[in-house]
């Protein structure tokens, strides 16, 4: 029994051996093997017992040319020829039921195979063109078949009563057979995809959450030692101060400039990071006064704007309250990229406008430029679309997931005079009282 396992082990694996196992043809491969093995199967168990019944010897012929193909189907599987191994199974099984239904008539009902033929040449072939081939095949000899019970083109063979129904059974029992063969091996592929797909969850749960650890504390570091720059820098501006130093004041403005800008290229890379890993910040809802959040914001970047004599002129509508409540870190975000790409696309002597307001409960602010416009604005906010060779292009992509996180929107206008973009936000409701959140002083 054991050498007898071995060797349809050996049948049902010839020509995948050397395949890789997560290869999805090799699962075709043995599948056709195991029903080419299903087929010889039939005929040596049912294929004798049919015989038996009515001693014709046309069943005995079916029985001896079969094997013959099946046979060659297994070597081209071997040789590598995987597509004719197919198309040889799948005719042989398509005139072996033309061929039996033909001989017994409607005592065997022998149009049940063609569902079955259908189920296997989608299981076999992938090729549009070979499916409609089987297809169209299987149609035909179920059309044959009718046809042929109907005006008798052949003859079937005589029968009793008797041997009818027994032919009958056997025809169900080998169509059963074929079925179930075909089942187990559905199944088995079932399982096999359904283990590697968990498995590939697994591993992709595992690097989403080792990226996450390392983008968690990437981030921390960089943000403690660039907090370690700026109390620095701060313990400088207070050393400069009572000098009356110009050139010192400038050095210490352009080192603060520069560590601003650095640290909003490693927050947009960080964040660019996180999203292509799938891992969603959730929003923040803080109390917090919204003319500190872009006045401190503001005056970061005026030094960097002054380098090009850019003025920024900011405007807080009258209604605007103090305090309104959404995630303050997105919004810092936000304006940040926004400003900086202002400035970063304007001329010199240039003017940039930034205006602030609430309107139906949602928080509106635009930032407007006077460059020269954007030439292609259907891709300004895809990651690396930047057309300058100083930015990474990260810039507009991560204001734009922020602001879909925030369940907002986006509109960009553009021409000669200029590059506009207004965010619009919805904000929740001010508690009261008021928690209101302590701001910090960027400048």
């Amino acid at each position: 029994m054991t050498k007898l396992t071995i060797w349809l082990h050996a049948f049902v694996n010839l020509g995948s051996t050397i395949l890789n196992d997560n290869d999805p043809q090799k699962r075709v491969i043995r599948g056709v093997n195991l029903i080419a093995l299903s087929i010889v199967a039939v005929d040596i168990f049912i294929g004798p017992f049919a015989y038996l019944i009515s001693h014709n010897p046309w069943i005995l012929v079916g029985i001896i040319v079969k094997p013959i193909p099946l046979a060659l189907a297994f070597l081209l599987n071997h040789r590598g020829r995987y597509t004719a191994a197919r198309l040889v199974v799948y005719v042989v099984i398509s005139f072996a039921t033309l061929y039996y239904g033909c001989l017994f008539g409607r005592s065997v009902n022998a149009v049940l195979m063609v569902p079955y033929l259908m189920a296997i040449s989608l299981f076999m072939f992938n090729k549009w063109p070979l499916r409609l081939f089987s297809g169209g095949l299987a149609v035909s000899i179920l059309v044959f078949l009718e046809l042929n019970d109907q005006h008798q083109y052949i003859h079937s063979i005589d029968v009793t009563a008797t041997q009818a129904n027994l032919q009958k059974w056997a025809a169900y029992a080998a169509i059963l057979f074929l079925i179930i063969a075909t089942y187990h091996l559905y199944s088995k592929n079932y399982r096999i995809l359904l283990n590697q797909t968990r498995e590939y969850a697994r591993q992709k749960e595992s690097e989403i959450e080792s990226k996450d650890k390392f983008i968690s504390n990437a981030s921390h570091e960089m943000r403690v030692s660039f907090k370690s720059i700026f109390a620095i820098i701060n313990i400088l501006k207070k050393r400069v101060e009572p000098i009356h130093s110009t050139e010192l004041e400038t050095i210490v403005n352009d080192l603060q400039t520069s560590c601003d800008i650095s640290q909003n290229i490693i927050d947009n890379i960080l964040e660019y990071e996180k999203i292509q890993v799938g891992i969603n910040t959730p929003n923040r809802k803080n109390c917090f006064d919204v003319r500190i959040l872009f006045g401190n914001t503001t005056e970061v970047y005026r030094y960097l704007a002054s380098e090009k004599n850019i003025r920024i002129n900011g405007r807080f509508d009258k209604s605007l309250p103090r305090h309104i409540v959404t995630d303050d870190v997105k919004i810092r975000h936000i304006y940040t990229n926004l400003l900086h790409n202002a400035i970063k696309f304007s001329p010199n002597d240039s003017e940039i406008t930034v205006a602030v307001k609430t309107s139906l409960n949602n928080l509106v602010f635009r930032v407007q430029d006077c460059g020269e416009g954007i030439t292609d604005p259907t891709r300004i906010f895809e990651a690396f679309a930047s057309t300058n060779p100083e930015g990474l292009g990260l810039g507009l992509y991560i204001v734009k997931e922020h602001v879909q996180a925030l369940r907002g929107q986006i509109e960009v206008t553009s021409g000669k005079d200029g590059t506009g973009f207004t965010v619009e936000v919805p904000l929740s409701a001010v508690p009261q009282p008021a928690a209101f959140l302590q701001q910090e002083t960027l400048s």
